[in-house]
């Protein structure tokens, strides 16, 4: 469960860069074309993963919540502070966008491998306010941790995909 957290954290760690690519072009924080395509292409990695697509999607759903409540907590506290555009921004779609992509297979296998852990409930993790974690505290929001407590993967356990022979 280490590498998921690790994983989770460091995708999460990059909505700082996210909200202030998007702070600087005005880009809205929601993309639900960009969320829709991410989904999508999840559900086939599950499938080939022979993990439950439906509770992978539910994760990574959940992840993609989770990131837009830090770039929104970000979004508010930088509209108090009257803030100007960044210095420097990170390209998103050159930059961040292609290391979210790289982490996304990274995070399906860590899940594989922990999936007995999950479907059993015995699984651990340190949460942390969306505060803590732009700090670098090293956790992950409690948004991000819902499917990884909430009993639905034992739930769809039945319906993870069998390899085929």
């Amino acid at each position: 469960m280490a590498t998921v957290q690790a994983l989770m954290a460091a995708r999460l760690t990059l909505m700082t860069q996210v909200a202030q690519t998007k702070w600087n072009t005005g880009a809205p924080i929601e993309d639900p074309a960009r969320e829709q395509q991410l989904l999508d292409d999840i559900r086939l990695r599950a499938a080939q993963a022979n993990l439950s697509p439906d509770w992978v999607v539910h994760f990574f759903r959940l992840q993609v919540e989770a990131g837009k409540e830090i770039q929104y907590m970000l979004f508010a506290q930088w509209d108090s502070e009257e803030r100007g555009k960044f210095d420097h921004p990170v390209d998103l779609r050159a930059d961040i966008r292609p290391r979210l992509d790289q982490m996304t297979p990274k995070l399906i296998g860590a899940l594989s491998v922990a999936w007995p852990a999950i479907v059993s409930g015995k699984v651990h993790l340190k949460s942390c306010s969306p505060r803590a974690l732009i700090s670098g505290a090293g956790c992950v929001t409690p948004l991000s941790l819902v499917p990884l407590m909430d009993g639905s993967a034992r739930a769809d356990q039945r319906r993870t995909v069998t390899p085929i022979p």
